[in-house]
């Protein structure tokens, strides 16, 4: 049996869930929807340590809604981005997440902006720490 993403890893796939779904900038109680039913999709996908209601989920979200949009809008994006994922280069079994990163991230097609995709990223550098 592969081993199980710990709590801080998932704390931090939450990040990167939520930095990919309000990469346009705009929290609608759709989009609130959209992030716990992602989250919870995902954790039945993945090995993960301890236990996560859809309660549970929709108050993360609202407690880390705002760090999340200060990591999104701060000077230092794209150094805290790269970071978030290399955190969780250790991980077994990627696919999941980076299909629920695919889901999310079609908005990110639509942006007029010349920054690459959170998923495009993230598929980037695990592929290259695999490789290595």
């Amino acid at each position: 049996m592969s081993e199980a993403i710990k709590s801080a890893q998932w704390q931090n796939v939450l990040k990167l869930l939520m930095l990919t779904m309000l990469s346009d900038g705009r929290a609608y109680e759709r989009q609130v929807d959209t992030f716990v039913n992602a989250s919870i999709e995902l954790r039945s996908n993945m090995l993960v340590r301890g236990v996560q209601t859809r309660q549970m989920t929709l108050d993360w979200y609202i407690s880390n809604r705002q760090d999340i949009v200060d990591i999104q809008t701060g000077e230092t994006f794209e150094n805290d981005l790269l970071a978030l994922i290399d955190s969780l280069d250790t991980i077994p079994n990627k696919k999941p997440l980076l299909r629920a990163l695919k889901n999310l991230s079609v908005r990110e097609s639509e942006r007029k902006t010349t920054m690459p995709g959170i998923m495009s990223i993230s598929k980037e550098r695990w592929a290259r720490a695999a490789n290595s």
